[in-house]
């Protein structure tokens, strides 16, 4: 059995906009943490899964490509469950699941909210066509921030390397929380024009749907 765990900043990143996105959360993501802090306790579900099929059934990765041969999680399972060789597999050219930009989730999970706008078609629409500002990620932290959730959980990480990954020096790479790393947050001046750029795109998506019907 093989579970990859995400780093908890990314992983609560994620979840928030996920939810945020569909409307079914309109905080901040900095609310957000603070009221679903358990979802980055992982031991919770492995335990479980380990006390019925023994600890020794589970291989347990964090999901960080650096890690990962050719850094694809496809070729990383096959290499864990023992499939040597994988010469016919045919890997998609973009993402099928693509992170939009925090502003446009925030827009998309207001407009869900207030009017009858179905945020499926539109995140399918704009996976489709990839508009230029639609996609981003580790947009929602500071490095700050970032360090400060990991640092809640820096003795649980500690347990779960110890129990499925000893042969790592850390569970999680932190190279980009480094002091030299670049801050991916914006700026306010930034922001407006990340704001103004989400309403051209969602706008517009919307039109290319009600044409297309």
């Amino acid at each position: 059995m093989l579970a990859y765990i995400r780093r908890q900043d990314k992983f609560l990143e994620a979840i928030y906009k996920q939810r945020l996105k569909n409307g079914r959360f309109l905080g901040t993501a900095q609310e957000f943490v603070k009221s679903r802090t358990k979802l980055g306790y992982y031991d919770r579900v492995i335990s479980a899964f380990a006390s019925t099929f023994g600890q020794d059934a589970l291989i347990v990765r964090p999901f960080d490509r650096v890690h990962f041969p050719d850094v694809n999680v496809v070729l990383d399972a096959a290499h864990h469950f023992g499939v040597g060789d994988v010469p016919n597999l045919v890997l998609p050219t973009r993402s099928t699941n693509p992170t939009l930009s925090l502003e446009v989730s925030q827009l998309l999970g207001l407009l869900v909210k207030t009017t009858e706008v179905n945020a499926p078609e539109v995140i399918r629409q704009l996976a489709r066509t990839m508009p230029e500002g639609a996609l981003r990620s580790d947009d929602c932290f500071k490095r700050s921030e970032r360090l400060a959730i990991l640092n809640k959980y820096q003795e649980h990480n500690q347990d779960l390397r110890e129990k499925y990954c000893p042969e790592l020096p850390e569970l999680f790479d932190r190279q980009d929380l480094f002091e030299d790393a670049p801050d991916r947050t914006s700026s306010s001046k930034e922001k407006l024009r990340r704001m103004e750029r989400a309403q051209e795109i969602v706008f517009h998506a919307l039109d290319e749907i009600r044409h297309s019907a």
